[in-house]
């Protein structure tokens, strides 16, 4: 009898126990407020100026500007023979960047060969660099057109050192101290190279 009452006793206790089923919440994504989203959006801005910037002066740097020293180089001419540094120092100086395959490189040659013959007495020497990437093309070119002045390849530390073009032809005027004076991209106006040139020397 005493057990039967316990487990009537231990019924009714079960019974009167209610279960209230708790709804789980899912995790929500993370609200960013307004003024946080226009702070993130600000930083972006100016995180891609100082890039922009830093782009813009990094390909600055890398190209000879007026008021640079020229790089001293040894060329090794197209004829085999080489061209020391030495033997232009005290001279004023045209690097002309240029290809076969450029229209006006091609019409500005004579011009800077009639240049040299008139000048070359007075201190005056052109280089011409050609930025081909066959050197047999521009050996041919040039023994067909018999120019004068000394002609070499652009090498990989030239381009280093000179830095980068932006087209052919580009013209770097040296004046006899070895700083460079004027850098064009393009044909000079009629006349105007000499008229350069004949401030210099």
């Amino acid at each position: 009898m005493l057990s039967a009452a316990r487990e009537s006793t231990a019924m009714k206790t079960h019974s009167s126990i209610h279960f209230r089923p708790v709804a789980v919440q899912p995790r929500s994504a993370a609200i960013v407020s307004p003024s946080r989203q226009r702070h993130f959006l600000a930083l972006s801005r100016w995180l891609f100026a100082v890039a922009a910037l830093l782009l813009i002066a990094s390909q600055s740097q890398a190209q000879l500007r007026p008021g640079n020293r020229l790089p001293q180089f040894d060329f090794d001419l197209l004829d085999g023979s080489r061209l020391p540094a030495s033997e232009l120092r005290g001279k004023v100086l045209v690097h002309m960047f240029w290809a076969t395959w450029c229209p006006i490189c091609l019409d500005d040659l004579p011009n800077l060969q009639r240049l040299h013959a008139a000048y070359a007495s007075r201190g005056f020497e052109v280089i011409a660099l050609s930025v081909d990437r066959n050197r047999a093309d521009v050996e041919k070119f040039w023994r067909r057109h018999a120019y004068r002045f000394p002609v070499a390849m652009r090498t990989m530390e030239m381009r280093d050192e000179y830095g980068d073009l932006t087209g052919t032809p580009t013209f770097l005027i040296t004046d006899r101290h070895g700083i460079v004076r004027v850098r064009q991209t393009g044909a000079f106006a009629a006349g105007e190279l000499e008229r350069r040139i004949l401030s210099l020397l």
